[in-house]
């Protein structure tokens, strides 16, 4: 008899004003009273912070703020959080934000606690000594960085490596929806393809694929494929918000079982050497690289795109090509970029951008189809 290893976080609080709970969890929950937030800049000037820190108070705890995080959470950033969070005998870490702020959360609550250099802590189930307890509250529907076990960090060299160790996963998820309500209409859409693109690769991925994931997959793409470009259109649409945000966790928890492949790893290098948003750079090699898989995976678009589209029709290869062409189509919709030229790259940065693309073994062994870097580089000329 076959055994599954399916995983998720151990708590999910989900509604909106949730936010309102943040408090009471990190007594009841966490056991925590003197907590680091970590966030970004954009975070607390949306106001978003406001909410959590009258929780904070309401329930008598202490907090220090670390709002020191890029677009792309680097590694001397993460490594400052873990030493205010010591010097000021943190106790708990809530990462309140996008993935960036989320992901350099799990990484601090791990060093909290860590006497392995960082660098040693990368790659899979590194991490020996646990982590401080840790919250994650997501401000955007998009990276599912509250459901996974991946904190990703961009190193002194511009590369994307992943913690990937159960310690990455949160305590506590907590979603509320109203937290995304102002998110601009640009990073709606960009955040919005991120999960979209968990949930498809998540259903293709060779890595531990299993009826479990393909179920939160499939939820995660048949409630983003609606709410997605009704929240770009209408950033005040409660119910299009609502349904985003539990898509992206549902894809997230998928992703955390059945992880990404080649779509992640030709877009990272756009964002660790070019700080192309990573929703966007996912955005802009999802339909070139599913083209390229569709000789290997072309019956699970089309199963895909039969959960979306009911009536679709036609062969496996036909019904496959009308999915990804309505993906193309709500890019498009969403007002996304789809040439790389249209966001400063030329032909020289493509080999480059190849080479860097083949050092991501761990997501390229996930692609339903071999990508080799000339594989690579026609599929970067493709989009130019």
């Amino acid at each position: 008899m076959s055994t599954l290893d399916y995983s998720t976080t151990p708590l999910m609080e989900f509604g909106a004003y949730s936010i309102k709970k943040a408090g009471s969890l990190c007594v009841e929950k966490l056991a925590a009273k003197n907590l680091l937030i970590v966030t970004d800049p954009g975070v607390g000037k949306a106001g978003l912070l406001a909410p959590l820190e009258k929780s904070l108070i309401a329930t008598g705890l202490t907090f220090e703020i670390f709002d020191n995080i890029s677009s792309d959470p680097l590694e001397m950033e993460v490594l400052e959080g873990a030493l205010k969070a010591q010097k000021h005998s943190c106790d708990g870490i809530i990462g309140i934000g996008g993935g960036s702020p989320m992901d350099a959360a799990k990484a601090i609550a791990i060093l909290v606690k860590s006497k392995t250099p960082i660098q040693d802590l990368y790659g899979l189930g590194r991490v020996t000594e646990g982590r401080v307890p840790l919250m994650l509250i997501p401000t955007t529907a998009g990276t599912g960085s509250e459901a996974t076990n991946y904190a990703v960090i961009t190193t002194p060299m511009g590369e994307k490596i992943s913690i990937t160790d159960p310690a990455s996963f949160p305590d506590i998820a907590l979603l509320d929806p109203t937290l995304t309500v102002g998110l601009p209409q640009h990073l709606t859409a960009a955040t919005g393809m991120d999960a979209l693109v968990h949930a498809i690769e998540a259903f293709t991925s060779k890595g531990n694929k299993s009826e479990f994931s393909d179920r939160d997959a499939i939820k995660a793409l048949k409630l983003l494929w609606k709410s997605v470009p009704k929240a770009t259109k209408n950033g005040e649409d409660q119910t299009a918000r609502t349904d985003a945000l539990m898509g992206a966790y549902l894809a997230g928890q998928a992703i955390a079982n059945a992880p990404v492949g080649g779509v992640h790893a030709l877009a990272y290098p756009l964002g660790g050497l070019h700080h192309i948003h990573h929703g966007l750079s996912n955005a802009l090699l999802l339909p070139p690289v599913l083209r390229f898989n569709a000789p290997a995976a072309a019956p699970l678009y089309a199963e895909l795109g039969e959960a979306v589209m009911p009536n679709l029709t036609g062969s496996v290869e036909a019904r496959s090509e009308t999915f990804i062409k309505a993906l193309e189509d709500m890019i498009l919709e969403c007002g996304l970029e789809t040439r790389l030229s249209k966001i400063g790259l030329t032909e020289s940065h493509i080999p480059e951008l190849a080479t860097e693309a083949m050092k991501l073994e761990r997501l390229l062994v996930n692609n339903p189809r071999e990508i080799s870097q000339l594989d690579c580089t026609k599929i970067y000329e493709s989009i130019l």
